[in-house]
């Protein structure tokens, strides 16, 4: 055994099973000032103004899983979506192509070292409340900031993982500017901006005014500068938003009202798309289909974001001595093993049944859209890892595995976030690995029970179908590492030490070199499963809306909701 490198985790607390989008790793312009805005909703159509049939959209989706809560600060992870509507962040993100452009900040500089960040911040923003809270300027980041760090707990553990850590200083050097010192962090970009939306814009003066909001579950947000604003809400029953009554900086939606109606069961959902109760709906890939035979129609988010994956849970580090690895015998830390495990895998008839929208992914995590990505990889995809079911027995015989000697795995049949089919993916990947001579045993676990059983580090020859939708760097610390300990996925100590490199670096030249290695050992390690990319789909009633253009977001996935266009 060997020890892992020293250095402290970069803890992400976006480990939540299944985290929701996709977003480029680091904003394009390095240390060059931000691109021009791209304006991402609102606007009338180019043919002229649109008059919505609906004064109120409805959007029916399950409820939140986070307690409810009147203050924004302590929502987290896949409830974030709820004040998109409402609140903003300095960096807002493109709807088409998902990369960091303006929002209430217009521009960003970065030092030579990347330890000074310099926003331009966006002038004559005011805050909702009809005047009573002002314009936005460089203290309400700081305020808002501030309210997050002075009032850190268990509810929003961000302020120590992220906040705490990352942030050492902010300074309103004017009133339409500030200036963070940090220490460097793959991530700091993603905090400024709605893929965490962990900074949503405050006004200092309610703040100072009212302190940490801690009314009820029904009491309004505190004011925001989105181009919605808070209306009412109903405990686990629905939110409400009304349009701001001004011209908004990055235009108006074409609703005036906007709902989130909370209906935990698809079917129902289904039927109250269908019976014209709410007018846009998110369903289970196995029921909108029966919506668009009804008329319905569905729209798919921009980004190639939601994947579909299978890993290995087998490689630990040991909590006592710290070396690694923890069960040195496993059979799946033998290449030969993981090799086979994927060769066994016929992915086109796999995806025909479970996938008919979904395109290979290569290696998990990366794309051709997404940062470092390397054409080698797919084009060399059939020789690494085509399906061959005598190159699979050949492999296992060198691993030590035969008719006499089977090679045992436990195969985890779990629902997942993207793709409804889940256990039945899991079972059919099982069912090829029986036919070389494998011997599945398929397993079932309600969360509870896999959570303690992960944390006890009890997994030591499993695989697991995971669906998730972060970003490149988030996907690999989650799901690919040691991070987050036990760790998942097949990783070695080099591996790591690549990987804390990369999680304290904003410098993208260095950041390249780090994901290429990272990429290529994924690839030609075989360090998990890759299937597919998926969309992640809302269906509409096209009477009621025209469009959508959303990219897919690592929390809560449903974002720019100002771009919903109403139908002529």
């Amino acid at each position: 055994m060997v020890g892992l490198p020293s250095g402290k985790p970069f803890t992400r607390l976006i480990a939540v099973a299944g985290a929701v989008t996709a977003l480029l790793l680091t904003v394009g312009c390095g240390s060059q000032a931000a691109p021009a805005p791209s304006p991402s909703g609102g606007a009338p159509a180019a043919n002229g103004p649109v008059t919505p049939k609906v004064n109120r959209l409805v959007w029916a989706l399950k409820p939140a899983p986070d307690v409810e809560s009147s203050n924004i600060r302590t929502f987290c992870c896949f409830s974030s979506f709820l004040y998109r509507p409402s609140h903003e962040d300095l960096i807002n993100m493109d709807g088409v192509s998902g990369k960091y452009v303006p929002g209430l900040a217009t521009e960003w500089n970065m030092s030579a070292d990347y330890k000074t960040i310099t926003f331009k911040l966006r002038e004559n923003v005011p805050f909702q409340g009809g005047g009573k809270w002002g314009n936005f300027s460089s203290e309400d980041v700081i305020a808002t900031e501030k309210n997050i760090v002075d009032n850190a707990d268990t509810s929003f553990t961000w302020a120590n993982t992220f906040w705490k850590r990352v942030v050492k200083d902010m300074k309103a050097t004017a009133p339409n500017e500030v200036v963070f010192t940090i220490e460097p962090d793959v991530n700091f970009f993603l905090f400024m901006s709605p893929g965490t939306h962990q900074l949503a814009i405050r006004s200092k003066k309610q703040l100072d005014a009212e302190g940490d909001l801690k009314g009820p579950v029904e009491a309004p947000f505190q004011a925001g500068t989105g181009p919605y604003e808070f209306a009412e809400r109903k405990s686990s029953s629905y939110l409400r938003f009304k349009r701001v009554p001004y011209t908004h900086w990055n235009g108006n939606p074409d609703f005036p009202e906007f709902e989130f109606r909370f209906v935990s069961e698809p079917s129902t959902r289904l039927a109250a798309l269908l019976a014209g109760e709410v007018q846009v709906t998110d369903l289970p890939s196995d029921l909108s289909p029966q919506a668009e035979k009804a008329g319905m129609k569905s729209i798919a988010n921009r980004v190639p974001a939601p994947r579909v994956w299978g890993s290995f849970r087998c490689c630990y580090l040991d909590p006592q001595t710290k070396q690694w690895p923890l069960y040195p015998n496993v059979p799946l830390l033998k290449k030969e093993v993981r090799e086979a495990l994927n060769r066994a895998i016929n992915r086109d008839e796999l995806a025909k049944a479970f996938a008919p929208k979904g395109r290979p992914m290569y290696v998990t995590h990366f794309d051709g859209t997404r940062q470092a990505w390397d054409s080698t990889w797919e084009k060399n995809f059939k020789d690494k890892y085509g399906y061959d079911t005598a190159k699979a027995k050949d492999l296992l015989a060198q691993a030590g595995y035969t008719a006499s000697n089977p090679l045992k795995i436990q195969v985890m049949a779990a629902n997942l976030t993207y793709i409804a089919a889940g256990p039945d993916i899991a079972e059919s990947i099982a069912q090829y690995w029986r036919a070389v001579g494998v011997q599945p045993e398929i397993v079932t676990m309600d969360t509870a029970a896999e959570t303690t059983a992960f944390r006890a580090y009890k997994f030591e020859n499993v695989f697991r179908m995971q669906s998730a939708s972060a970003t490149l760097v988030d996907g690999i610390d989650i799901f690919s590492s040691g991070w987050n300990p036990p760790g998942s996925g097949y990783w070695t100590p080099e591996f790591m030490d690549k990987l804390r490199q990369l999680n304290g670096t904003l410098d993208t030249k260095k950041q390249d070199e780090l994901l290429k290695w990272i990429g290529d050992f994924g690839f030609n390690e075989y360090w998990d499963v890759p299937l597919w990319y998926v969309p992640l789909e809302v269906t509409v009633n096209p009477k009621i809306v025209a469009d959508y253009t959303f990219p897919g977001f690592v929390h809560g996935g449903w974002s720019h909701f100002e771009t919903l266009k109403a139908a002529r």
